[in-house]
């Protein structure tokens, strides 16, 4: 069970990364001026909620991976 816990340091980093740029589009999203409310804030929103999603997918790939082989071992003949 350690080892399906346990994930590599940049691993780590850009799921911290993609969630903090996810929390920063909802930002810009939430607390934004009717003034102010143009195409490029919902531009940079998109733009940094991709890019989070994005960074976030590797982990979540590596976790559902490990898993599956741990539900399914491997078996040796």
């Amino acid at each position: 069970m350690q080892y399906f816990t346990r994930l590599p340091r940049w691993l780590l980093l850009c799921e911290w990364l993609g969630a903090a740029l996810v929390v920063l589009a909802l930002i810009v999203t939430h607390h934004s001026d009717a003034a102010l409310a143009t195409g490029s804030q919902t531009g940079l929103a998109r733009g940094l909620l991709i890019t989070g999603l994005v960074l976030i997918l590797p982990a979540a790939v590596v976790i559902f991976w490990r898993g599956i082989r741990a539900l399914f071992p491997e078996r040796r003949r």
